[in-house]
């Protein structure tokens, strides 16, 4: 990382602001993922409840945002001397772009509004198995696709679990129900 490489050949120790506000990784997490909700509810489901610790300073600088401000208002101290500014001025070499996306949850293709309509297709699909309906077939390829993706989706999680070395993918407890 490049704070641990700063640190390293840095001839003092380092001191960084403290936090503005508390945030958990998962948070930190969301505030990168906002116009993506597809790819937020991927890693809500994947990420373990580790996540859900709060962050200090240093675990926030994963994220290049909050490894620059800290890096901007750290002082370096030598050997009890006055506190030196690290850093000194900045250059900036390409400017990022801000997707914009005013639809992010409007939309029926949101996870949630996907979610709602295979809850309504659910409820619809097990009436009907109450009545005399020769529509057997379909049942069962409804269900069958149903459960095949929520199976797929308990394998990617028990292989994340148990064999992957992430270590915010464990404890997952989507587990229990996928």
């Amino acid at each position: 990382r490049p704070r641990d490489m700063i640190e390293k050949y840095l001839n003092g120790t380092v001191r960084y602001p403290a936090a503005a506000k508390e945030q958990t990784f998962r948070d930190l997490l969301h505030e990168c993922l906002h116009y993506y909700p597809w790819m937020e509810f991927g890693v809500d489901l994947l990420i373990g409840s580790d996540a859900d610790k709060v962050a200090d300073v240093r675990q926030k600088m994963f994220l290049p945002k909050y490894l620059m401000e800290p890096l901007r208002q750290a002082s370096v101290v030598r050997n009890d001397t006055l506190p030196l500014p690290l850093v000194k001025n900045e250059i900036t070499l390409l400017s990022a772009v801000n997707p914009t996306n005013a639809d992010s949850g409007k939309n029926i293709f949101h996870p949630l509004g996907i979610a709602f309509v295979l809850l309504f297709l659910t409820i619809i699909i097990s009436l009907v198995q109450w009545m005399p309906v020769k529509s057997a077939g379909l049942i069962k390829i409804y269900d069958t696709l149903l459960f095949g993706v929520f199976g797929i989706g308990g394998l990617i999680i028990f292989f994340l679990l148990f064999f992957s070395v992430h270590p915010a993918t464990s404890p997952n407890w989507n587990f229990v129900w996928l």
